[in-house]
């Protein structure tokens, strides 16, 4: 960039030949430099230099980056960064549903905690139109959480960064607890197994399909020699599964990373034979080269559940979902006796801290090891 005739003009000459023409200038004692453009575009240095005297005169302060944009425009670029994740979709639903229209025209700079504060109260009595209920409180600390990951994420590759009008220090959440406690007894697995595989005298769909039974019914036994999530099941291949060994190759989802679970003799032996007519890299629920959504899953497995445990169940903490399968697996294992530390490797826990839940549960209190000890 070099100066021209006129002060605070400079210009570049690019590689293409044309000219890009640059002026700089001060206002209240703080410097700005603004790129006008190229001479194809009709700048000269004297068109320049005019531009120059009347942004001094009359106190025009540049546009920056960061002021043009818009909250929608962050949450694009966040939306895109996150595409390849399982809960993508669900993330881009709730903020097209519940963020967009109160925010999403908002430059993020100009968003402040008191906007925030406006949002959370009117997701709060708000009706969801799936379920036709008020917002749970932890979904809309979700929805807070999404705004406040929406400006985490421009930070990241900003010059400029904006202070988070949604973080934890200026917006309480509701922070529910909502952890849930229920777990099946064998007694209640094998009740569901049952009603499961007689689910054609109470579903509501009277075109029951058999296949559709047993692959319910395999995906329910798997999870519960498993103890893998949801998406973790459906994503198992026939050639994840060592028929000689009884281990098998699980993808944790949640953290991106495999490990291995066991499955039981009684369950590896069905698998042989619901297995033997597919290729290697076919899935095992559903027996097909696509993989099952966790949405068909949810919904025919929700039927059943309701009806057999949860008609009336009122605290969420207490109604039996598919995810209360993992959590029976990991009771059921501290229930007999297994060290936490073992329970936390089956269940592919990031740390201990998340597999303490099941060490109440279990029936060894270190009376044994206290005697051991013969002192």
């Amino acid at each position: 960039m070099i100066k021209t005739t006129k002060q605070g003009v400079f210009a570049k000459v690019l590689q293409n030949g044309s000219t890009n023409f640059y002026i700089k200038y001060s206002i209240h004692d703080k410097q700005y430099k603004v790129k006008l453009g190229s001479n194809l575009e009709g700048w000269t240095v004297h068109r320049a230099n005019e531009e120059r005297m009347k942004r001094i005169h009359t106190n025009i302060v540049p546009v920056s980056k960061r002021d043009r944009i818009t909250l929608d425009r962050g949450a694009d670029n966040y939306l895109e960064s996150i595409r390849h994740k399982s809960d993508y979709k669900n993330t881009l639903g709730r903020y097209n549903n519940h963020i967009k229209q109160y925010l999403g025209h908002r430059l993020m700079y100009l968003i402040k905690p008191i906007d925030i504060q406006k949002l959370k109260s009117d997701l709060t009595i708000k009706v969801s139109f799936k379920t036709g209920k008020v917002l749970a409180p932890k979904t809309v600390d979700d929805m807070i959480n999404l705004v406040h990951s929406i400006y985490n994420y421009y930070n990241r590759f900003s010059d400029i960064p904006i202070i988070s009008p949604a973080s934890v220090g200026k917006i309480e959440r509701y922070n529910p607890d909502n952890a849930r406690q229920r777990y099946l007894s064998t007694e209640e697995v094998n009740k569901l197994y049952w009603h499961i595989e007689n689910r054609n005298s109470f579903t509501l769909n009277r075109n029951v399909k058999e296949r559709v039974t047993q692959d319910l019914l395999i995906f329910t036994r798997l999870a519960l020699s498993t103890g893998a999530r949801l998406r973790s099941v459906l994503t198992i291949r026939k050639k994840d599964i060592d028929f000689n060994t009884g281990t098998v190759d699980i993808v944790n989802h949640k953290s991106k990373r495999r490990y291995k679970g066991y499955i039981n003799k009684k369950l590896l032996h069905d698998l042989v034979e619901w297995c033997n007519s597919i290729s290697d890299e076919y899935y095992v629920i559903g027996r097909h080269l696509k993989e099952l959504h966790i949405s068909t899953i949810n919904r025919r497995m929700k039927v059943i559940m309701d009806r057999v445990f949860n008609e009336h169940i009122l605290d969420s903490k207490e109604r039996v979902v598919v995810h209360t399968l993992r959590h029976t697996f990991g009771s059921l294992l501290a229930i007999q006796g297994t060290p936490i530390q073992q329970i936390s490797k089956l269940l592919d826990h990031t740390t201990l801290q998340q597999s303490l839940v099941y060490a109440k549960l279990s029936l060894n209190s270190g009376f044994n090891q206290v005697e051991l000890l013969g002192l």
